[in-house]
């Protein structure tokens, strides 16, 4: 009874190792908002297509499986985009992918309400790639694109009347 108890200290020491030599790391890519594209509204809800643009950083081709992001602008969450369509993003390349979004109008009309006021807005994609690996499974990559617009580089300011 003495001999199992010694081979079981050894036995998971080996496989919590073979564990951590075993998950690969994520691999360098990076997603942008390309365009935004409103389709339909309801009471409670817009439509929209947000246009991606994946960029992989690697040497291999990278085969996007599927995706999640969820889109905050000043701080208000507007919605979640998700994709279940595949993309092959090639080595040192980028590729673009067209996503259904669904806004919440009430974040909308208050972040609308807020951009009269400020003319400047940020934004956060934060997201989860799903990636396929060498082996066929899907790992999942942690993403994030953080910026700033200002309304006045885009339209010009509101005329008082």
């Amino acid at each position: 009874m003495n001999l199992p108890l010694r081979c079981l200290g050894p036995g998971l020491a080996l496989a919590l190792l073979a564990g951590c030599t075993s998950t690969p790391s994520n691999p360098p890519l990076e997603v942008a908002v390309v365009n935004l594209r409103f389709t339909q509204a309801t009471m409670f809800e817009t439509t929209a297509f947000v246009q991606l643009r994946f960029d992989n950083l690697t040497g291999s081709d990278l085969r996007v499986t599927g995706s999640s992001h969820r889109l905050t602008v000043n701080g208000l969450r507007l919605g979640r985009a998700l994709a279940n369509q595949g993309v092959l993003v090639p080595r040192l390349g980028s590729a673009t992918q067209e996503v259904e979004v669904h806004l919440r109008n009430l974040a909308l009309a208050r972040l609308l309400h807020d951009l009269g006021q400020t003319r400047t807005a940020s934004y956060a994609l934060d997201g989860t790639v799903y990636v396929q690996s060498d082996h066929g499974s899907d790992r999942s990559v942690q993403v994030q694109r953080i910026g700033e617009f200002h309304l006045d580089t885009l339209l010009p300011p509101p005329t008082a009347r």
